[in-house]
């Protein structure tokens, strides 16, 4: 996804624009947007900067008109951070750290989207504004930006009210808003990166699809599933190139062409993960064995082919039988000791220079030593951090037989840059 032209700031309704705009100066802040009842204002804000104003209409990503032109904005993302302590029933086991994270959003978003689209991705704030930390605005916008898309700066009204006056929690949260914007448009290069996964999640992420689909990618997520998910109408064989598995969510059979691809990507060695309805359609492999409790398996050419025994009704636990079966091997990487931190694995075209973003949800540097698993072949390694001048050198070491890095403590997010020989 190519980088946006726009970054995007809500204009805070206690901001008089002729007080204000100076504010702005020293900020990649170019686009404005209007907090309910303080559009009059960000109209003049943005003519005294001589920047856009632009009226934006929030949808649901299920709701989004992907036709229309962009900028699209999802209104239904979350605030992102740690919930670990919160009685939550969405799935997983009993107490495993849980995390609010947008990445799938913008993940299905650029699969949703024409290419080279703005995506932008947004959230009601949390009922208590006194209660947000600084931290909590840099997690949200280096978030979206790490996965291809934006999060608009915003600020809660007291803290508005601060950074107006130069003083306060405000004035220092938006000092470091402005600091993260600078750091980040500075490695737009990164932005061109892809994903890097194994494992496809197919589907038409519509109707009686839409839920089961998108919370396949929600939770693999949070389990550290690194997938790529791919609408069924735009599933070619270049789709398929250096994946290992593809989970096919729909109950509805995948039209003749699809079907013919996955037919192909099965016989060459790929594994494809369905209901018997869907799995039907690309012939009649032979049985090896009904060993999972969730799945039976048949071979096809070199690859195989796991048909659910039923319906698939808990997207946590599809999420991690499809890594299950594909096999953790094909992990590109793995983060050991992650508490509520997540990792996202990009690389350049070619391959050789990748970048791992790392996301800590608890928005406080963790006591404990994290360490990355890296891919083979890495010949070197830079640490980069919005809060450090300079990048680091960290060593790699060689464990049980795999290179791993130890991360150094962090608090919202850093960038591991890596280079293949």
């Amino acid at each position: 996804m190519q980088q946006p032209a726009r970054v995007p700031m809500f204009w805070p309704a206690a901001w008089n624009p002729s007080a204000a705009a100076g504010l702005l100066d020293g900020s990649p802040v170019n686009c404005l947007l209007a907090e309910p009842g303080a559009e009059t204002a960000a109209r003049a804000a943005a003519s005294a900067k001589a920047i856009e104003f632009l009226p934006v209409r929030w949808t649901a990503w299920s709701e989004t008109d992907w036709s229309r032109p962009a900028p699209f904005a999802i209104g239904d993302g979350v605030w992102p951070g740690a919930a670990a302590s919160q009685n939550r029933q969405e799935g997983g086991p009993t107490g495993a750290p849980w995390v609010d994270a947008n990445g799938w959003i913008a993940q299905l978003a650029g699969a949703l989207a024409p290419p080279s689209s703005q995506i932008w991705i947004n959230s009601k704030p949390p009922d208590e504004l006194r209660a947000i930390e600084p931290n909590q605005y840099l997690l949200g916008l280096a978030e979206a930006w790490a996965y291809g898309a934006r999060r608009p700066v915003w600020l809660a009204p007291h803290h508005a009210a601060d950074a107006l006056a130069g003083e306060g929690q405000g004035a220092a949260a938006w000092k470091s808003i402005r600091n993260l914007l600078v750091w980040l448009e500075a490695r737009a290069a990164w932005r061109q990166y892809r994903p890097v996964s194994s494992l496809m999640v197919l589907s038409d992420f519509a109707g009686a699809n839409e839920y089961m689909a998108g919370e396949v990618l929600n939770l693999s997520a949070r389990q550290h599933i690194a997938v790529t998910p791919v609408h069924t109408r735009r599933a070619v064989p270049a789709s398929f190139a250096g994946m290992k598995a593809a989970l096919y969510v729909d109950p509805q059979p995948p039209a003749a062409a699809l079907a013919a691809v996955l037919k192909t990507f099965v016989a060459s060695g790929g594994l494809l993960i369905a209901l018997k309805s869907s799995a039907s359609a690309i012939g009649t492999p032979a049985k090896l064995d009904d060993a999972h409790p969730r799945f039976e398996t048949y071979s096809l050419g070199k690859g195989r082919v796991a048909v659910s025994k039923q319906d698939f009704e808990d997207p946590w636990i599809l999420a991690r039988d499809a890594h299950l079966l594909m096999s953790r091997r094909w992990d590109s990487i793995r983060l050991f000791n992650a508490g509520s931190m997540l990792a996202l694995h990009t690389a350049a075209p070619g391959g050789r220079s990748r970048v791992v973003h790392l996301f800590n949800y608890t928005c406080r540097a963790s006591a404990n030593l994290v360490s990355l698993q890296i891919p083979p072949g890495v010949s070197d390694a830079r640490l980069h951090s919005p809060a450090a001048p300079a990048h680091s050198s960290p060593a790699i070491h060689r464990r049980d037989g795999r290179n791993e890095i130890d991360i150094p403590p962090y608090a919202v997010y850093c960038a591991l840059e890596l280079t293949h020989s």
